[in-house]
C-alpha cells in the first residue's frame, strides 16, 4: 500500500449523507447553524459506529441494535435543534 498523497481527512459516505440531511434542516430553520455541519455529521456517524461496536462486543443480542440507534438519533437531533 502507498501513502495517501494528502493528509486531508476524507468524510465517510454516511457522513456525507448526514451532512446533506443536516443542511436541509438548517435551511428549513429546524437545526442550529452555529456548529459546522460536517462536524455534526461526523459526531453522529461516530455515535452510530460506537453503538454498533458495543452491539457486536456484547454478543449481538437480538432486538437491541435498532432501539439503541434510535436513542443515538434522538439524542443527536434534540442536541442540534434550534431553540431560538
Amino acid at each position: 500500500m502507498e501513502r495517501e498523497t494528502t493528509s486531508e481527512c476524507k468524510p465517510e459516505p454516511l457522513t456525507i449523507c448526514l451532512d446533506a440531511i443536516i443542511q436541509r434542516g438548517q435551511e428549513a430553520g429546524a437545526f442550529r447553524k452555529d456548529i459546522d455541519r460536517i462536524r455534526i455529521a461526523h459526531l453522529i456517524d461516530l455515535a452510530i459506529l460506537c453503538e454498533q461496536y458495543h452491539w457486536v462486543r456484547s454478543g449481538r443480542p437480538e432486538g437491541s441494535l435498532i432501539p439503541n440507534l434510535k436513542k443515538c438519533y434522538d439524542f443527536a437531533l434534540n442536541g442540534i435543534l434550534d431553540r431560538s
